[in-house]
Formats: C-alpha cells, structure tokens, sequence
C-alpha cells in the first residue's frame, strides 16, 4: 500500500485536502513523487520514455495507483467494500469529467493537464476503476475469454494510454498492444497462483481447470492432468506474446520500441520461469534475477521484434 485510508480520503477531494496544490508543477511533482516511492512493472522511470512526456507518464501511473490503493485498502473488509466501490466510481465521474486542471487536488489537476495537452480521451482511465471495481467483486472466470475481456479493463487501457502518450495510437497498433497487455496481465495471474489462493482467489479458468477448486490449491493438491491444463494457458498466453510482439516493428519511436521488446522480452522470461516450475507453480512463486533483467535489456537492444 502507498496511500493510507486517510490519505485517499484526502485525495478523492478536488481540492486535494491536506495534499492540496496551486501549480501544475507542484501536481506533476507529486505525482513523480509518488511513481519513486512505489515503482513497479510500469515504465514510468525507463530511460526509453522521453523527457518531455515523462511527467504526463507520471501523472497517469499516480491515478492508478491510488485507484488500485483504494480497492487494496477497503476490499480486504466486507463491510467497507460498497465503501471502496463508491469511491472508484467517483473518480470513473471526475475522469469522464476530464478531471479539472485548476482544482487543487495534485492528482487530478496533473492528469487533467495531461489529458488537456495531449488530448486524451477519458474511457481508458474510466475502465481502469472498472477493473478495480470487477477486482472488489471478484468472481472466478468461466473461460478464457472470461479473462481476455476482465483485461480490456485492467490491461489493455495502459497499452492504450502508452501509445497515445507516444503519439502511436491507431486501430491496428491498439489491436496489437490489446494482445501485449493481455499477455502481461495473464502471466501476472499464472505466476502469482500460490499468493492469490490465499486471497481467496483462483485465475485459473473453470473450463480448462473443472477439476481445481481453492481447497485443492490451499493443499497444494495436484492433479493427473493439472500441467496438461497449464500447457493450455500458457501456450495461449506465449501466441498473444508472438502476435502482439510486431507492434515494436510498426511504431515510429525507437524508444517506444526499445521499451516494447523490453516489455515483451520480460514476459517472455516470467512466463518460461511458470512454466519450468511445472505444477509446482501452485506452491512457488518464480523469481526473477538483476541477471535476468540485464539479459532482458540486452535483448531488447540487440534482436529484431
């Protein structure tokens, strides 16, 4: 958790409460602040992101954050969950709204800059509260297309904004980050089996998995066909990777390709880690090296998509 539940108190504000800015600078440097303090899998301090949109990439991870913080903070309690729900549907209004440039709140006034100079549009920031929305709600998939469309929400909005912050944006380039997105998201489920059961959690879809239940996963149970099922999903998952990994070919940047072989490449490797840890996947987590990291750049710099 980044925020706390005061602090998102404060900030689900316009005028940002205690967090409260006069500036747009001041916005985008608490924004920057705040991607520094939480870095993860989102590119916001690569090398590869131009300076002079930098700080919008800033601003959009900060109102990620904070959405996914809300769902974090007031999901894991039953009776605060309509809580966390109507706090996320207040900021899907304001980012309908487009946020509001001069309103205070460091967050919203960033991104409303961001969405003003850039001219982006609101429905992916609308969708990701709607993924976090689904993610409260959480109900185990049915199928696989259960999952590709609950990543329409959660996923492919990033993929979208990227390129539009890029000046990339077009049908064909989204179709093809569409299947990046999904991917990545997908390998995030597949590697992550053995923390989400304790959460209550199972990814694995019910058509493919009919056998597999929370109990079973809870016991690190493993049945007969279990990596047969496994070899399904992850060869699924391998040919989003194969398909949507020409978007690097197409794009104009040289650093928006660098960061989408980087991108593509370390999926590629989480998902060969899931992969040769076989059924035991169910009970360990893959873990990733500074050396695999250092091979994924190298990679990225010296193959062709």
């Amino acid at each position: 958790m980044l925020f706390t539940a005061d602090e998102m108190q404060h900030l689900l504000q316009l005028d940002g409460g205690k967090f409260k800015v006069s500036t747009a600078k001041e916005a985008f440097e608490f924004c920057k602040n705040v991607a520094n303090r939480h870095y993860e899998n989102f590119p916001v301090g690569s090398i590869a992101i131009p300076r002079k949109v930098r700080k919008h990439f800033f601003s959009v991870y900060a109102y990620s954050r904070f959405a996914d913080d809300i769902a974090d903070e007031f999901a894991s309690d039953d009776s605060k969950k309509n809580l966390a729900i109507e706090m996320l549907e207040q900021l899907a209004k304001y980012a309908a709204e487009k946020f509001n440039s001069q309103c205070g709140n460091p967050i919203f006034m960033a991104l409303g800059e961001t969405m003003k100079l850039l001219n982006l549009p609101a429905k992916p920031f609308i969708n990701l509260t709607v993924a976090f929305i689904k993610d409260i709600n959480f109900a185990r998939a049915e199928t696989i297309e259960d999952l590709y469309d609950y990543c329409q929400y959660s996923a492919n909005p990033v993929g979208e904004i990227v390129l539009r912050l890029y000046g990339e944006y077009n049908e064909e380039n989204a179709a093809l980050s569409d299947k990046i997105c999904t991917a990545l998201q997908l390998v995030n489920f597949w590697q992550d089996i053995s923390v989400d059961k304790h959460k209550g959690r199972i990814y694995l879809p019910k058509k493919i998995f009919p056998k597999i239940e929370l109990n079973d996963l809870l016991q690190n149970k493993k049945s007969s066909i279990l990596q047969d099922d496994l070899t399904i999903i992850y060869n699924l998952t391998y040919n989003l990777f194969a398909e949507g990994k020409l978007l690097a070919n197409k794009v104009k940047s040289k650093r928006l390709m660098l960061e989408l072989k980087m991108v593509v490449a370390g999926g590629l490797k989480i998902l060969s880690k899931v992969n040769r840890l076989g059924t035991d996947i169910i009970s360990k987590k893959p873990i990733i090296s500074k050396i695999d990291v250092a091979g994924i750049f190298l990679k990225a710099l010296f193959r062709k998509a």
